[in-house]
């Protein structure tokens, strides 16, 4: 499964995180946005274009929404994961690359993702597409970027999200996606009855 953050947010990768959970379901979405966070991967705040050394691209803010179907409930069922369309589509900002220059943002996209999720506990895998824009909004390019993640709520709600993440094809080829989820959150009570169907994410992401 991003952003929206959230769910089973696509061979070999892996995504991580920890928000909170409280009145809301904080998932760290099972999606293929979720990554493995390396401390001082990204640099954080403001928009400022910013990479550390041995990041190929770093963008300073991720956010964006996935929806589930069906949705997660407390029992542990099969769903699939998409990224949203239109204003909630996942977009990549302040993004910064040596080798390209010309790239500032980025969306990301990714079409049923398969895993299994409840409310507590879930995993999944599969692939998605970074689209690469420059200033004016041309593609520069794209990355196909296929990896597998899973996440785990304790008692006191708060979640845990693990996985990796590996560029398939395209630029930056070869890397391991580093997506930092600062908070993913959707409506608790629906756990019990029509099922939480879509997360919201904010966080960053970078490609080593």
């Amino acid at each position: 499964m991003g952003t929206s953050g959230r769910g089973v947010g696509q061979g070999g990768g892996r995504w991580a995180q920890r928000p909170v959970w409280k009145g809301v379901l904080v998932l760290g979405v099972v999606a293929p946005a979720v990554a493995v966070a390396t401390g001082g991967a990204v640099a954080a705040g403001g928009g400022s274009r910013v990479r550390a050394a041995g990041t190929q691209i770093a963008c300073t803010s991720m956010a964006g929404s996935t929806t589930f179907s069906p949705g997660i409930t407390r029992t542990s069922q099969s769903i699939e994961a998409t990224s949203a369309t239109g204003p909630q589509k996942p977009t990549l900002t302040g993004c910064s690359a040596a080798s390209q220059p010309a790239i500032v943002s980025g969306t990301v996209a990714w079409s049923k993702v398969t895993g299994t999720a409840d409310c507590t506990t879930g995993n999944g895998s599969g692939t998605f597409t970074v689209t690469w824009k420059d200033a004016s909004g041309g593609i520069v390019g794209t990355s196909t970027v296929t990896g597998s993640a899973g996440f785990t709520i304790d008692p006191r709600g708060a979640i845990t999200v693990s996985g990796s993440g590996t560029v398939t094809a395209g630029l930056f080829s070869g890397g391991t996606v580093l997506p930092v989820f600062l908070g993913v959150a959707a409506d608790l009570t629906k756990c019990v009855t029509t099922g939480v169907t879509s997360v919201s994410s904010g966080g960053s992401f970078a490609i080593a």
